[in-house]
Formats: C-alpha cells, structure tokens, sequence
C-alpha cells in the first residue's frame, strides 16, 4: 500500500475489474435468451455493448468525485459518502442515455441499435475517456490523502 502505484496501472485494473465483472453477469443468462428468444438476446449482447462502452467509463470518470478525504480522527472504519449530487449525476449519466433511447424508439430493434451505437462510439473514444480519467485521477488522489500530510498536534 505504500508504494507509489501509476494511475495508468489503477485505471487499467478498475478497468479491467468492471469488465471481467461484466462479462461474468452477462454470459449466465445467454444459455435462457438463446433458448427463448434470439431477439431477447440481441437486445441483451445491445445492453453488453452499453454498459462496456458507457457505462464503464461513466463509473470510472465519476468515481473520484464521489470520494471524500480520509479523516484519521473518525471512530468509524468506514464512512459512507451518502446519496448527494454526485450519486444523483453518476446514476443520471448512466441511466438517461438509455431511458432517452428507450423513450424514443419506436421498436425494440431501433432500441437496441441505439444502444449498441452509442457503446460501440464510447468504446472508440476509450484513449479520449481514459486521458480525461488519468487527469481527474491524479487531481482528487492526493487530496484524498490529505490527513496523512498534517502535522499532529
């Protein structure tokens, strides 16, 4: 834990970490949509392109914001930060796109083509989203950290 660890190094796993997580969540009912329905797993592989390509850089990039500072006085082990306005915006930008979408469409393929656009054009904007992230990262890492660096007293 002391050892100075590369925000490229921590974006990659948390990256990685919500991926994997993705996939694993999204594979167990494919066996069910392929027997029930290919529609239904269409629309499911749309929801796999949505939330790889939105949805994860969305948590990502928002991440830091919903962190509050380390208070070495606190009795508690852990401290929530609460349901404030940065959950309220996180949850906003994952979500509306996709009610949007669903509001507008006119069939579930419309629906499902939207939705595996607007992933498929996220995932393009991956390096964009990731050099956006590494900056926000480092701003709020070490504010984070700050209790560590006041003198006792």
């Amino acid at each position: 834990m002391t050892r100075d660890v590369q925000g490229r190094e921590l974006l990659g796993a948390k990256v990685a970490a919500l991926v994997l997580g993705t996939l694993v969540l999204w594979v167990i009912p494919v066996p069910v949509f392929a027997l029930l329905s290919r529609s239904a797993l269409g629309v499911h592989a749309a929801f796999l392109a949505y939330v790889l390509g939105w949805g994860v850089p969305v948590t990502v990039v928002t991440a830091p914001l919903a962190r509050i500072p380390i208070s070495l006085n606190s009795r508690g082990v852990f401290s929530g930060t609460g349901l404030g306005k940065r959950y309220a915006g996180t949850t906003a930008l994952l979500f509306l796109p996709a009610v949007g979408l669903f509001v507008w469409a006119d069939s579930t393929f419309s629906f499902a083509s939207g939705l595996a656009i607007l992933g498929g054009v996220s995932a393009l904007l991956t390096p964009l989203w990731m050099r956006v992230c590494r900056g926000a990262w480092r701003r709020y890492r070490h504010d984070m950290l700050a209790a560590f660096r006041e003198p006792d007293g």
